[in-house]
């Protein structure tokens, strides 16, 4: 675990550390040699870029949601054993309305850009969705891409940063709403997502698109009266995973609200846990559902992996919230307050009986957990060993004596022991994995973060021995990374 000398520490309490986190970030800076402290691997030669909401204002009006910011890239080179860095926020349409004009062009998750009552009520016709993609990073066809939960990819060019535009496979995404974690087929390397249509009838559909031609097949779908609310889903060799939560989005509140003042889609979700959780398992290739497994009420945002075992049990694991509360506890304004009270989530394995249609669920680790990798090109959809996360201090799962995470943690998924980096005033970022060439080892390679250093205001690369969990070098840059979410290194 990382020290800080006394001299270099500054007290800060949690509160004060997250709202340094969240201050908006504008300026864009390019710095060809990064000053480094300790010494990256050799073999250690890619990009890492990274998402991160760096704006919340829009002229006269104030982003409510964390998820509303403006998007801004981060690209952290690394050869030879240097980095260099520079950011860029994505010039979408949302960017250049409130650059230019001084107004939201469209509405984000919890805000609404108060068009008029006429503007609101053709949106409820004719959704004009966010291109503000600041969720995730990933690459499919030789293209990186930006995402958001909206069915509008961008694109860009990962070493320049400059803004392409709207992904050609937008046009195919069968449905209205969709997520930014797809899943790349191992084999076909295929993209495997899901979309949801929005109608009178809902429905979610399944969905694999081939990345070079874009033909698109729904191979599977899952009828719903109102939109369950999901941002990850699971595969494994021969499966899809989807879990339909008890957080959905009312759309007859959502109309109503379109007519009165136009809240952000965070206004219209509901928390019902009479419906439960339902396990979806759908075969990859057919479509078949080889089951539906009613489990108890509880939310998660990430599914960290699944496979199956040779007694034909499918097992999912997951971080989990007890509720959908998670969701309204990131409104900007609290988190910057210190007035947000932010549940942990836990660690669960879900073994699913498909035979028997039964679930059996429990806890995996101790610590509180979010934001993990794994080694996803070797280990996706196939049993693993190590996962590698974001967590806060204090062991227990719904432990709240930070907010957000201010360590990262490995956790040996078979024997729930875990390692853990932390230093004093920072709150790192999701940690990346990177392997090693050639490498046999599951944990033989690099985790790399961005860390959030309240204490100077600024942000720091680190990368971390995989292996022994211990620091090996850190980049040092000029000025601070706002906390996000989701990166990708392309090697």
């Amino acid at each position: 675990m990382a020290t800080t000398s006394p001299s270099m520490q500054t007290e800060l309490d949690g509160p004060e550390v997250l709202r340094r986190g969240l201050r908006e970030q504008r300026a864009e800076i390019a710095v060809d040699d990064v000053p480094l402290k300790g010494q990256l691997p050799p073999w250690l030669t890619g990009t890492l870029v990274r998402l991160s909401p760096s704006r919340w204002d829009a002229g006269d009006q104030q982003m409510r949601h964390w998820f509303d910011g403006l998007a801004m890239l981060h690209r952290f080179g690394i050869r030879d054993g240097r980095v260099d860095y520079a950011n860029r926020f994505l010039r979408t349409k949302q960017y250049r309305s409130i650059t230019e004009e001084g107004h939201m062009a469209t509405s984000e998750f919890g805000t609404d850009p108060c068009r008029t009552l006429f503007g609101r009520v053709m949106t409820m016709f004719r959704p004009d969705f966010t291109d503000n993609a600041n969720v995730n990073v990933v690459k499919l066809a030789g293209e990186a891409i930006a995402m958001t939960e909206t069915p509008i990819p961008m694109t860009f060019d990962p070493e320049t940063l400059e803004t392409i535009g709207v992904s050609p496979w937008a046009e195919h995404v069968p449905g209205m709403l969709t997520i930014a974690h797809p899943h790349a087929d191992p084999v076909t390397g295929d993209l495997v997502s899901f979309a949801t249509e929005i109608s009178r009838h809902c429905k979610v559909n399944v969905y694999r698109m081939d990345p070079q031609t874009r033909e698109t097949t729904v191979i599977a779908s899952i009828p719903d009266p109102k939109i369950p609310y999901m941002h990850s889903f699971a595969i494994t060799e021969r499966h899809v995973i989807l879990v339909t939560f008890p957080l959905v989005i009312d759309q007859l509140a959502m109309m109503k609200g379109a007519l009165k003042r136009g809240g952000g889609v965070v206004d219209h979700f509901r928390w019902e846990p009479e419906r439960g959780s339902t396990f979806h398992v759908f075969d990859r290739e057919t479509g078949e559902q080889r089951a539906s497994i009613a489990g108890p009420a509880f939310f998660s945002f990430h599914h960290v992996n699944a496979f199956e075992r040779e007694d034909g049990r499918v097992v999912v694991d997951l971080f989990a919230y007890e509720d959908g509360s998670i969701v309204e506890a990131l409104m900007i304004e609290d988190l910057r307050a210190g007035t947000a009270t932010l549940p942990g989530a836990e660690l669960r394995r879900c073994e699913l009986d498909l035979d028997a249609g039964t679930v059996d669920i429990r806890p995996l680790a101790d610590p509180n957990a979010e934001l993990g990798r794994i080694d996803y090109a070797r280990h996706n959809g196939r049993p693993y060993r190590w996962l590698y996360a974001v967590s806060s201090q204090g062991t227990r799962p719904g432990a709240r004596e930070a907010l957000l995470g201010d360590q990262l943690v490995k956790i040996d998924v078979e024997s729930g022991a875990f390692s853990a980096w932390h230093e004093a005033g920072c709150l790192p970022s999701e940690p990346v994995f990177v392997a090693r060439p050639g490498g046999t080892q599951e944990d033989d390679g690099v985790a790399l973060s961005v860390v959030l250093d309240a204490r100077s205001e600024t942000s720091f690369l680190l990368a971390l021995d995989a292996a022994t969990f211990t620091e090996i070098a850190r980049a040092e840059l000029p000025q601070h990374v706002p906390l996000g979410f989701h990166g990708a290194f392309f090697s």
